[in-house]
């Protein structure tokens, strides 16, 4: 069957954050609080509950973005709050601060890989449909677009609008819909293993990208892991 679309991950698919952009938000939490900003993954999501991510109000209107944008913005700023309150700032313009903060990182910490550019318009420039598959917010179009990436993408799927997380058939499900396409025609490749697995599983070609120090525990290689997006110019037919 010709293969018709392409669907990405976001996060270290195509792009990665902006080190600067981090580093300094990351000074200015030293300089307030006396203390580095370093959280793994079950901080950040203790910090999310604290903060109330608003996950039923994303999915019940994921047909408006401009309302759900909005509503995500809210939400970072609580975050950041809750950030410089457990790191044991409590001055009156802790508001401000939590401003200064989601203003700084809010939709602006995306920055492409390399090659990323130039592998989309070879997809383009073949008549491929594209979409994007992340878990994530619904912010995931505005950050693509602050990327310079957005116009290449016919779809943006995001697990807060799916009610899902990959490898959850749901969310692809969703991306297929949204582009009329089937698995059998699809591309999709991410850098979770046990995700694009699960994409393969569901019948479409599917690509593992295995980036320098980003295995995520992955030992050993197969024939469908790839270390540069430009790799799958090279596999598809």
């Amino acid at each position: 069957m010709q293969l018709k679309a392409v669907f990405f991950d976001r996060d270290s698919t195509l792009t990665h954050a902006k080190r600067e952009l981090y580093g300094a938000r990351d000074a200015l939490l030293l300089e307030w609080t006396g203390k580095p900003f370093k959280y793994g993954y079950d901080q950040m999501m203790s910090v999310f509950d604290e903060a109330q991510y608003p996950e039923e109000y994303f999915f019940a209107h994921r047909d408006d973005e401009t309302a759900c944008l909005r509503e995500e913005r809210s939400f970072w700023k609580r975050y950041y709050e809750c950030v410089l309150r457990r790191a044991g700032y409590c001055g009156a313009d802790i508001g401000e601060k939590a401003e200064k903060l989601n203003g700084m990182m809010w939709l602006n910490g995306f920055e492409p890989y390399p090659e990323t550019v130039r592998t989309l318009e070879w997809f383009k420039t073949r008549g491929f449909r594209m979409g994007v598959i992340s878990d994530t917010s619904p912010s995931l179009r505005m950050t693509l677009v602050n990327a310079g990436l957005a116009g290449y993408f016919d779809s943006f799927v995001n697990s807060a609008w799916a009610g899902a997380f990959k490898p959850d058939p749901a969310i692809f499900d969703m991306a297929l819909s949204s582009l009329h396409v089937t698995a059998a025609e699809s591309v999709f490749v991410d850098d979770y293993v046990k995700e694009a697995d699960g994409a393969r599983a569901l019948g479409f070609t599917a690509f593992h990208i295995l980036r320098a120090g980003l295995d995520r525990g992955y030992d050993g290689e197969r024939a469908w892991d790839i270390h540069s997006l430009w790799e799958l110019t090279l596999n598809i037919v």
